[in-house]
């Protein structure tokens, strides 16, 4: 093997864990259609409406998961977000992801933005 091979070798196994990460256990964790599913499935013969659905990831995924309260320390963990006055303000680097995102949602014609 040379050490071109070894370095192919090496980013190759490396993009497959990145491609594989944010893929599977990252949708499994924050995807409401994944969510939703699973909910589903509990029951498979049931019929459901769109308010029970609705009703039940608020409560489940919002409120007990504490999907906003993740989603906060993350954002300041990264620098995106900071406390300010008791709540969160946008920091510099917050809206230049936000710029950026907005680009992308407008490249591929995407509801993306805030």
């Amino acid at each position: 093997m040379t050490v071109r091979d070894a370095i192919l070798s090496i980013c190759m196994t490396l993009c497959l864990n990145v491609i594989f990460f944010t893929h599977v256990p990252v949708t499994a964790e924050r995807s409401v259609s994944i969510f939703v599913l699973g909910a589903m499935s509990e029951e498979p013969e049931r019929i459901f409406t769109e308010p029970e659905i609705r009703d039940y990831f608020i409560q489940k995924y919002v409120i007990d998961n504490g999907a906003l309260e993740k989603r906060f320390l993350e954002q300041e963990a990264t620098g995106t977000i900071r406390r300010q006055g008791g709540g969160f303000a946008i920091t510099d680097k917050g809206r230049i992801l936000i710029r950026f995102y907005g680009f992308v949602a407008d490249c591929f014609h995407i509801g993306a933005k805030g």
